[in-house]
């Protein structure tokens, strides 16, 4: 194993980037980008919860996420990450919108909603193969949970420039 070499910037810089990509594509319900950040033998678990193995039943957390709530807005703060060579651990905060569709809430009586914002902590452990650093464990621990009412507004994401 080749652990013992430094990190370059650009192992810390991808490493960093990973939460931001989670964040993004869980929140597009992009489950194709959100597959390609994790290593096959994946451990997701949310603390107090069953743990998800591999990254076939891993690939369940966004499909059931999104069959619950309407959107989701995920907000990616303080990270830390401890990077080697070949791998590295850290922690992510994140403060993450569920927000639930209209009809859920008051069955068509009320043009407002509720959304779950919850504060976050996650401990990572990432895995870099064929030079690309995917997360190999994610364990989530829930900080709290905030309720708000809401009005969501209909928006499209707009194309990104190139």
């Amino acid at each position: 194993m080749t652990d013992h070499l430094e990190p370059t910037l650009s192992d810390e810089w991808a490493v960093h980037k990973l939460a931001h990509r989670y964040a993004i594509a869980l929140d597009r319900s992009d489950f194709d980008a959100w597959a390609s950040l994790f290593t096959e033998d994946v451990v997701w678990q949310t603390v107090g919860r069953p743990a998800f193995h591999g990254l076939a039943e891993v690939m369940e957390v966004p499909k059931r996420l999104h069959a619950v709530y309407k959107n989701t807005f995920h907000s990616v703060l303080t990270q830390h990450a401890d990077v080697k060579s070949t791998s590295a651990e850290g922690e992510t905060y994140c403060v993450a919108h569920h927000m639930f569709d209209y009809n859920f809430v008051s069955q068509g009586r009320d043009p407002v909603g509720l959304s779950y914002n919850y504060l976050i902590r996650y401990h990572d452990r990432f895995r870099k193969t064929d030079g690309i650093w995917k997360y190999s464990e994610r364990i989530l621990v829930m900080v709290s949970r905030q309720v708000d009412q809401i009005i969501q507004f209909e928006t499209e994401t707009p194309a990104i420039i190139a």
